[in-house]
């Protein structure tokens, strides 16, 4: 009948899809080893990794992660964010954000903060704000030379960095990856309030598109003032001017994006629960208490 016939065709597409699924799980590469989360596993302790993304850009906020990952948990992919695929970004985003072990926060820190204090401690305050927001670890692997002051006032030597974790270390590229998938999210959602950077497509970085941009429209309200070349293009009285002349309405604040974003990665799949934060469920919590074991996953 008509009936069993298109029965057929949907089992038949569902088979198609699983199969095409499981094919590009198949492909994401190898995740790192474990070896430097094992050294803190040994002692009985829950270690997270941190990382941020967002530094550079001259525009939009950094953002930080936190993750924990505890014993068993086998996902492909956790590599390097830098030199993992869009597209392979956001599979690895899904499998983590969405697996019910895993514990993960995110801390966003905007452009406000980055100019009033600078984007070293902008990048601290992120990174120690989303390991606060996690709440559950007792150590923490960061990625980067310098361990920020707040997270060594409260782990002391159990917080340790490791310059390039993020292409060594599993937690640490799990965190660089919910932070720059979260990041790159944000900053296609801010293209929509702020049109004509192209923000969407470098992110907010000093391309010369970008630049050129910058040059015919001025700033917007999320550009970076303090750092060059808008500093010397837009001294202090004509960038005011510029932004507020293009400022979103407060009921469009930063904190109000927040909802817009997750509404926008619960489009794609994305588990942002919370937005800036996902709370700990008891079972989770008590799977990152057991001692976690070495195996690479």
């Amino acid at each position: 009948s008509v009936f069993i016939s298109l029965l057929v065709m949907v089992v038949a597409g569902k088979k198609a899809a699983v199969v095409k699924a499981t094919k590009k799980l198949a492909q994401l590469p190898k995740s790192l080893p474990r070896r430097h989360e094992a050294a803190y596993w040994k002692k009985g302790l829950v270690v997270a990794g941190v990382d941020e993304a967002g530094r550079g850009p001259l525009a939009g906020p950094v953002v930080a992660a936190a993750c924990i990952a505890p014993k068993g948990i086998k996902i492909k992919g956790v590599n390097d964010s830098k030199i993992v695929t869009e597209e392979k970004r956001d599979q690895v985003f899904e499998l983590l954000t969405t697996n019910p072990k895993i514990l993960w926060a995110v801390n966003i820190v905007d452009t406000r903060r980055i100019d009033e204090i600078n984007i070293l401690q902008a990048t601290f305050e992120a990174m120690s704000g989303a390991v606060a927001d996690l709440g559950t670890t007792q150590a923490v692997l960061v990625d980067g030379p310098h361990v920020p002051p707040q997270l060594k006032e409260k782990f002391g030597k159990l917080a340790s960095p490791l310059i390039g974790g993020d292409a060594v270390c599993f937690s640490i590229a799990a965190a660089s990856i919910i932070a720059k998938v979260t990041r790159d999210r944000l900053m296609a959602q801010l293209e929509l309030e702020y049109p004509g950077y192209s923000l969407g497509k470098h992110k907010g970085y000093g391309t010369a598109a970008h630049l050129a941009a910058i040059r015919a429209l001025g700033p917007s309200p999320i550009h970076r003032r303090s750092f060059e070349p808008l500093r010397s293009l837009f001294p202090d009285h004509e960038v005011e001017a510029w932004i507020e002349a293009r400022a979103p309405a407060p009921k469009k604040a930063m904190a109000d994006k927040r909802s817009k974003v997750a509404k926008a990665g619960a489009k794609n799949g994305s588990n942002l629960r919370d937005w800036v934060v996902r709370r700990p469920s008891a079972d989770a919590g008590a799977a990152a208490a057991e001692a976690p074991g070495t195996g690479a996953a």
